[in-house]
């Protein structure tokens, strides 16, 4: 199936992969080193592919019709998908190291982990607006901790993420630590 089919074939919706011509394409325009604008990346394929799309000049994407925009929302999937790719390599590196997803850890057993970045932080109890959550605090800090909840989030959206085989937009993170 040819690009142009894979493409006019695809719905519209969000939260599921790329056609994978379109995620082949952004793979090589990433690995060409530029940044990867969506709408350069349309130009591109656009391009490489003698494609016909028209295009609107007005302010917001180039690509608001038509072909162009299913291939701009294509090359969105692909970015989502792309950085997925990059945070499940990292997870891969960080299990290799010894390090847990942040959701396995029970802050009533651990008084010290360390986070992937190589911070190391104490557990504590009684943060938040009700004094109910645990937070982490940096050595020597009684006050300003990050809160466990939040990076539990984030690593949750992650793992949701990779169920759907998509990023989703709740900002999905790869959060691991280790006891210290």
């Amino acid at each position: 199936m040819t690009l142009l089919a894979e493409v006019t074939a695809a719905d519209e919706k969000f939260g599921r992969p790329a056609v994978p011509s379109v995620y082949a394409e952004y793979e090589l325009f990433v690995a060409s080193g530029r940044y990867p604008y969506i709408d350069s990346v349309v130009a591109e394929i656009v391009t490489k592919f003698d494609l016909t799309v028209e295009v609107d000049r007005s302010p917001g994407s180039l690509y608001k019709t038509g072909l162009g925009k299913k291939l701009s929302h294509e090359v969105y999937l692909a970015s989502g998908q792309f950085r997925l790719a990059q945070m499940e390599a990292k997870e891969a590196e960080l299990r290799a190291q010894g390090f847990l997803p942040i959701t396995e850890l029970d802050p009533t057993t651990s008084s010290q982990i360390t986070l992937a970045d190589g911070q190391t932080f104490r557990l504590r109890y009684g943060f938040g607006p009700r004094q109910d959550q645990w937070a982490l605090l940096a050595p020597r800090k009684r006050t300003n901790g990050v809160s466990l909840d939040g990076l539990m989030d984030r690593h949750r959206a992650y793992e949701e993420a990779k169920a759907a085989g998509q990023t989703s937009m709740n900002d999905p993170h790869v959060v691991m630590y280790r006891n210290a």
